[in-house]
This record gives structure tokens, sequence and C-alpha cells, in this order.
């Protein structure tokens, strides 16, 4: 199995990491957590800027092309796609990030981690961690569970990452440079020696002895997992048997949503909503796997073909890999789809890599799935249905039903609505959406990126790795 430790850390697991050697590390860890809440908060987060100066470094020298090029492999997003999630990594290290991330999640905020803050007068708060943390990553992206681990890290716990076995080689590389820079003589040093030492990176299949022990047995206080059924299921029940009840933070499987409105900047528009779909495949909880258009059928189709003109683009600096049996599936879908009224825009050489199927109405993506069932949402890459609808209260139901549809079994509503409308419109159906339990309404052009102060699916996520300690003076 492998694992990562901090030096002393090491020490206490030994060569082999088991059920026993585990009880041992989060013994070690809950010694640690003392240790981190000592710290200033500034001061691991000059670990943190550091880190990521280094990450970044190594990807610009070209020292970490082999991970790229692995990664790929793996999860068959193109190089350039994988480098940009790498990139990102930086961003999620940045200090003013960081920053901001816990000023607005923390009650009373930043402050609140490293000392008492009044509330009301005699009244105080402060933050102390909830761990150990155990996180478990999955998926291809390495941001989720970077996000989960520099949170709960930042917040003084002992933190234990299972990544995923798309994403594990870079979870080990980011805590091996971690590491190096703890092993130096230097103050920043010193407090990296630390968090490496609170914090252990290991790898094992799901159905291994130490995974299952951390689940049902430790004393871990908190257990966060990204994900989907079948492992969300999985997780939940064993963690429910756990005597310790460790508390869950999970954040289950979600999509997007595109709105585009006749009266919106249609090439921004098109340009946007092309890139939305080529960035992670729409493999993201915020990317729009089917969209609508206000307006009417012949506005809608010139938009899908400016769409179209933009995708073919892109896929010349995004190429994309697809498995015979998802070309079957791309291609059987696009028929059904023309037989039944859709006006289908495809490549110029009509090859499988995107499509956009412009439907008046009401979806025909239902009647296709019926027939294929197997072109799931995880099939559907860089594939949208574009549904024209005449006004602003069809488009919001149009979200309010998409849960429910065959085509999008799985997932347990809506993220994110990336919206290209004028602001009056703008406003008027964001306000609408608000009853239709959707979390993010953004503007289509970065509906993949995410803001330091958003929360994470409705709620403030930092919360789920603190308990706050209250007093009361007489």
């Amino acid at each position: 199995m492998e694992f990562l430790a901090g030096p002393e850390l090491e020490k206490v697991i030994g060569k082999r990491l088991t059920k026993e050697t585990m009880k041992k590390a989060i013994d070690f860890g809950l010694e640690m957590q003392k240790k981190l809440a000592e710290m200033e908060t500034e001061e691991k987060l000059g670990v943190m800027e550091e880190l990521g100066r280094r990450w970044s470094s190594s990807l610009d020298a070209g020292e970490l092309d082999e991970l790229v090029g692995k990664l790929s492999s793996k999860t068959g997003y193109c190089e350039k796609i994988v480098l940009m999630d790498l990139e990102f990594v930086s961003t999620l290290l940045d200090p003013e990030v960081i920053s901001l991330s816990l000023e607005h999640s923390l009650p009373e905020g930043l402050e609140s981690l490293d000392a008492f803050v009044e509330v009301r007068k005699g009244e105080l708060y402060r933050c102390i961690p909830a761990g150990p943390v155990f996180v478990i990553g999955s998926g291809n992206s390495v941001l989720p569970v970077m996000i989960s681990g520099i949170f709960s890290l930042m917040t003084n716990n002992f933190t234990i990452i299972r990544p995923s076995s798309s994403n594990k080689e870079a979870v080990f590389q980011i805590f091996s440079i971690l590491r190096r820079i703890g092993e130096e003589e230097t103050p920043i040093g010193m407090i990296a020696r630390e968090i490496s030492n609170s914090s252990l990176v290991f790898y094992e299949e799901p159905e291994g002895k130490v995974l299952e022990f951390l689940l049902k047995e430790s004393e871990v206080g908190v257990v966060n997992f990204w994900g989907a059924d079948p492992a969300l299921s999985e997780v939940v029940r064993s963690v429910s048997s756990n005597p310790n009840h460790p508390r869950l933070s999970l954040l289950g499987p979600l999509t997007g949503y595109a709105i585009v409105h006749r009266g919106a900047d249609l090439e921004e528009a098109a340009r946007s909503l092309a890139e939305a779909m080529v960035y992670y495949d729409q493999q993201l909880c915020s990317s729009p796997t089917e969209a609508c258009f206000i307006g009417d059928f012949k506005q809608a189709k010139e938009f899908a073909e400016k769409v179209g003109r933009e995708l073919e683009a892109l896929t010349s600096e995004f190429p994309i890999r697809k498995s015979e049996y998802e070309i079957y599936l791309t291609q059987s879908t696009r028929n059904i789809l023309r037989m039944r009224g859709s006006y289908l825009v495809v490549p110029k050489d009509r090859g499988p890599e995107w499509t956009i199927a412009v439907t008046e109405g009401k979806s025909n993506l239902d009647a296709a799935f019926a027939r294929l069932p197997d072109f799931t949402l995880p099939a559907r890459r860089r594939f949208i249905e574009l549904i024209v609808v005449s006004s602003e209260p069809e488009a919001v139901e149009r979200v309010k039903m998409q849960k429910e549809r065959e085509p999008f079994k799985g997932i347990m509503g809506i993220q994110t609505v990336g919206l290209a409308a004028p602001r009056a419109a703008f406003d008027s159906i964001a306000s609408s959406l608000a009853e239709c339990g959707v979390y993010r309404v953004v503007p289509l052009k970065d509906m993949h990126l995410r803001s330091p102060i958003e929360p994470f699916d409705g709620r403030h996520l930092v919360r789920d790795f603190v308990n706050i300690l209250y007093v009361r003076r007489e």
C-alpha cells in the first residue's frame, strides 16, 4: 500500500500502514492538532504560499510533464485540460484565496481560529478542530480533494487523505513537495514540518482493510467525501455503523445547466457555451449538460451554428478520445434525434467529437435514452441538447424538472445555472431559480470558476471541519 507522511508521523507508522499502525497515527494526530492550534494562521498561510510557488515552478519547468501524461491516460482528459487542473492547484494554495474563504465561512471570521472572539458582550466564539478529518477523493480532478485537504489543515485538523485512483499521483506529488519544504532548516520549513506531520496520504483499493477501519471503527471526527453512488451510499452505510459517530461531510453528484436569452451577446454566449462543454468534458458539477434558448427556433439554430464554429476551433486545441462504444452511442443518438425532428450541428467531418441538438419545446433525448440507456452523463462528453422555449418561466421549468428525468439519473440536482441574458432578464431568471433548489447562478462565460467566498453546494464547507466553542462570562 502506498502512503506518504511527515518524518515524525512516518516513524510512528513504520514501514507498513495497517489497521494497528493507523490507530497509532490517529493518536499521534490528536497531539498534532494541539500543535497546529498553537501556530498562527498567518504562519500556516505562509507555508501554503510557498507550496503553491514551488508547485507552479515545477509545472513551468516541465518537471511534472510525465505526471501530466499519466493523468491524461488515466482520466481520458487531453493533456491541456490536465495541465489546467494542475495549474489551478496554485490558486487553491494562494494565501489571499484561503484567507477570503476562511473569513467568509467561519463565524466571526479568520480570527476565530486563533483566539476567542466576542460576538456579543460577554459571549465569545472560538473555532476548534473537529478532526481528525478523513478526506476521500473521487473522480478525475485533483481539485476537490485538495480543497478539502487545505481547509482541513488550515483549521488545525490532523488530515488523512485517500485520493482516487485517477488523481492519486498528483496528490502524492503535492504532499511530497510539502514534506521537502519541511526538511529545510528555515522558519517556513519548521512550520511546514508540523503541517507535513499532520497529514497522511495513502491509497488503498475500495475493499481495503485500512479504509474499512477508518470508516467503520476509527476515532476520526469527520469523514469528507465528494462523489456519487455506489461509493456515496457505501460511505454513508459504513460511517453509520461507526460507534464513534464521526460527522459526515458529503458533496453529492450534481450537474450544470445553461440558459441563453435571445437578447444576450450571442457571439460571447456561443464561445462561453463551447468552452463550458470542452473544459473537463462536461464532467464537473458545474458543467452544463443541457441548455435552454429563450427565443424562436430559427434564432436557436443560428446560435447553435455559432457554438459549433467555436467547438470546431476548441477541439483542435483540446482533442478528445472516445471509445468505439462511445462513438456508437453518439452516432446512434444523433440518428434518433434527427428522426424526431432535432436540428443537429456536428463537426465538419461528421466525427463523434461533439454534438449540439436543437429541439423545440421539449427534449428528444428522453426518447433516445430509452433506446440507448448506456448513453449516461459520463458518456455524453461534449454533447448538449439545446431546448428552444419562448419565455423565461419555461426555461426555469426545464431546470426544475431536470433531476427527475431518466437521462440525468444519478444526479441529486442542479448545482450551477450559467446565464447569458440582458441584466433585467438575468435578475428575473435568477430570482425565479431561487425556488428550484439550485446552488449557483452565474454568468455563462465563467460558470466553471469559483469565487473564494462562494459556499459549496449551499453551505460553507470549512464549517464541517470545526466545532465552535462557546464561552459566556458573568
